[in-house]
């Protein structure tokens, strides 16, 4: 069955608040605390409303199917990637391959194609306001898989990236545990990586996709 939509008003405020929390000094408690009270504000509110949106199923089909097909092709790229020249080749592909990749689906989708994180490693992947509100609320409900939302009558539909076995921690793992030639990689390729840390089950971001527009 299609999956409902979420408020994401209701989530960008809980992100707002969260964040917030996380990043306001409060004297002498640690980070670690704030961090944790931050967590449970937003898991003290209420799951997001649902809304059904049959006038979108078409673009919800076509989403699901042209982020089915970039996941697919990404994992093949990085797995013949990691089997060539060994964990550290996986970061120099998604430095580049990931990139071309989703521009590919995008053109011959029709259909504007992105991957979004919080914790994002390329800069260019970084999620909007509107965006981590949803991510918060993917992370909030490990079972919601994919969502749709409509705002101002155009839909955004966003499918879960979630860390599933222990390829994804070759590189999204404990930055202490991950193999010196992935973190030289990384240093290499990313300024500022926030991509590490994760375990299994996590989510690590979403895939986006729009109607593309044209002005």
């Amino acid at each position: 069955p299609d999956r409902p939509e979420i408020d994401v008003m209701r989530w960008i405020a809980i992100f707002l608040l969260c964040t917030a929390a996380c990043s306001s000094p409060r004297g002498d408690e640690p980070a670690a605390e704030q961090a944790q009270q931050a967590q449970q504000a937003q898991q003290a509110q209420p799951l997001p409303a649902v809304v059904e949106a049959p006038a979108h199923d078409e673009f919800r089909r076509a989403a699901r199917s042209s982020t089915g097909k970039l996941q697919i092709q990404l994992k093949q790229e990085l797995s013949h990637a990691m089997g060539e020249g060994g964990a550290g080749a996986a970061v120099g592909v998604c430095s580049s391959k990931a990139t071309e990749l989703t521009a590919q689906v995008s053109e011959e989708t029709g259909l504007e194609v992105r991957r979004v994180s919080i914790r994002n490693r390329n800069p260019a992947n970084q999620a909007s306001v509107g965006e981590a509100a949803i991510l918060a609320a993917m992370a909030a409900q490990p079972s919601l898989a994919d969502t749709l939302v409509v705002r101002d009558g155009q839909p955004l539909y966003m499918r879960a990236i979630r860390i599933s076995n222990e390829l994804c921690l070759t590189c999204h793992g404990m930055a202490e545990d991950l193999d010196p030639a992935v973190m030289a990689q990384i240093d290499e390729f990313y300024d500022g990586d926030k991509a590490t840390g994760f375990s299994e089950g996590d989510l690590r971001g979403a895939f986006v996709v729009k109607p593309l527009t044209t002005e």
